[in-house]
């Protein structure tokens, strides 16, 4: 069975501080180096700062969430191409998912796929804070951490949602569309 085992001077800074979690030492450890190297950025300290975050959220949260995360991106993509699709089906009747040109198809996925992934990260937060319990366990895990709130967490996924789906609406709407499919035949049995 695979177990994580921590560096020495990990230990050493959990044992010297009498701390309970490994993720207490991984930010401890991170501001002690940002304190020694004034100079230098402090990317590295909230980088750390978030991985001890992780690392003190339940084993069974941490092991679900990229699963869930997945399951939501892929989910709203499938969504997304389900009513391209509609939109495809009801400008030609005729052509049926089988007959559709070569580029309508990556046209109308690659897209969705690319627009889909902050909004669906977007509704997952949301779904999840709803949960009470899930919430608390994150609220006090984004305890000290810069961007791990709700609120901060949110704000950036909006920013690169914005950013991100209108071109992939852009993109995908001339595979919805396919003005291409009335100069091309459909293929008959």
């Amino acid at each position: 069975m695979w177990r994580w085992i921590p560096s020495a001077s990990l230990v050493r800074y959990w044992r010297h501080h009498e701390l309970r979690e490994p993720g207490e030492a991984i930010a401890g450890i991170a501001v002690e180096k940002a304190k020694r190297c004034p100079g230098a950025p402090h990317f590295d300290a909230t980088f750390m700062r978030g991985r001890g975050a992780r690392g003190r959220l339940p084993i069974w949260l941490a092991l679900l969430m990229p699963f869930i995360a997945l399951l939501s991106v892929f989910g709203l993509t499938i969504g997304f191409v389900t009513v391209l699709w509609t939109l495809h089906r009801a400008r030609h009747p005729d052509i049926s998912f089988a007959s559709k040109s070569d580029v309508a198809f990556p046209l109308i996925v690659f897209p969705a796929f690319l627009g889909a992934v902050a909004p669906a990260l977007m509704l997952l937060n949301f779904a999840l804070a709803c949960i009470p319990p899930l919430r608390r366990i994150f609220e006090g895990n984004a305890e000290g951490v810069k961007w791990a709130s709700y609120q901060a967490s949110m704000s950036a996924l909006w920013k690169v949602a914005r950013i991100h789906v209108p071109p992939a609406l852009v993109l995908a709407l001339p595979g919805a569309v396919e003005p291409w499919a009335s100069y091309i035949r459909p293929r008959s049995c």
